[in-house]
């Protein structure tokens, strides 16, 4: 009987209990985002980076924190372009949309 390693909480990784966590809540493993965020500055430029951040990609929908409403509608303007530039570096990985949401101050 193959027993998935995940199925028992001894033993397995801190990465292991987070990628089975996110699993659970339909989101890519944390490798994903860690990457997702080390090329921010490829998807969206040098401008938007320092303003805004990839935080959660659930059930194909991007979520990126912003620093303003104008940067916010700037992001939604790049829709298209962010899902597929994410998409080309990430193979597999699917992205139907974005959703931005104001970092509190």
């Amino acid at each position: 009987m193959n027993r998935d390693p995940y199925d028992d909480p001894v033993g397995i990784t801190l990465g292991q209990a987070m990628d089975r966590f996110l699993r659970h809540l339909s989101s890519v493993p944390a490798d994903t985002l860690t990457g997702l965020r080390r090329v921010w500055p490829e998807v969206v430029g040098p401008t938007l980076v320092g303003v805004s951040r990839p935080v959660a990609l659930t059930d194909g929908i991007l979520l990126i924190t912003c620093d303003d409403p104008t940067w916010a509608a700037q992001l939604k303007w790049m829709e298209r372009t962010i899902c597929e530039e994410v998409e080309a570096r990430f193979p597999g990985v699917h992205v139907t949309g974005i959703q931005v949401r104001q970092r509190h101050q």
